[in-house]
């Protein structure tokens, strides 16, 4: 009984371990962006500030803890790159509801475009770990979780 009641507690106690490690990144935001740059090859990113957050999603500067965004202007849908961390859980649910309605309206207008980029925005997600959300509006937006979520290992 004694082995099972440790079996337990071990296997308890690395469930924690490792739901807490997944919950914050091993690089800044903008290290990350950096290098979704950098792989994907975008060379024509136009960074966003806190006041461009406010004004293209209605995410609030208070909100923000740090971020780290841009835009392209390549391709009928502009490529929207976000990564945020909230300040704080309730500041993660609103970023993550604007976010959300954003994604709901590119996806409404891409209906109207070609049948490639309606596909695209069905497969695109707001993607949040705890505090940190991210939000990948591009047709690389695969790679782009893909190298966001090796950041979380």
């Amino acid at each position: 009984m004694k082995l099972y009641r440790l079996l337990l507690l071990i296997v308890i106690l690395a469930l924690l371990l490792t739901g807490c490690a997944a919950k914050t990144p091993d690089a800044a935001l903008e290290v990350i962006l950096d290098e979704i740059i950098a792989k994907i090859g975008i060379t024509d990113e136009i960074p966003l500030s806190a006041n461009d957050l406010n004004a293209l999603y209605g995410i609030a500067a208070g909100d923000v803890e740090a971020q780290a965004c841009c835009i392209t202007m390549s391709g009928i849908f502009p490529d929207e790159i976000i990564l945020i961390k909230a300040a704080g859980g309730e500041a993660a649910k609103r970023i993550q509801t604007r976010l959300e309605a954003r994604l709901a309206e590119v996806k409404n207008q891409s209906a109207s475009y070609d049948p490639d980029s309606y596909a695209i925005a069905q497969r695109c997600r707001v993607n949040v770990k705890g505090e940190y959300i991210a939000f990948f509006i591009s047709y690389n937006h695969e790679r782009m979780t893909e190298i966001y979520e090796g950041h979380f290992k």
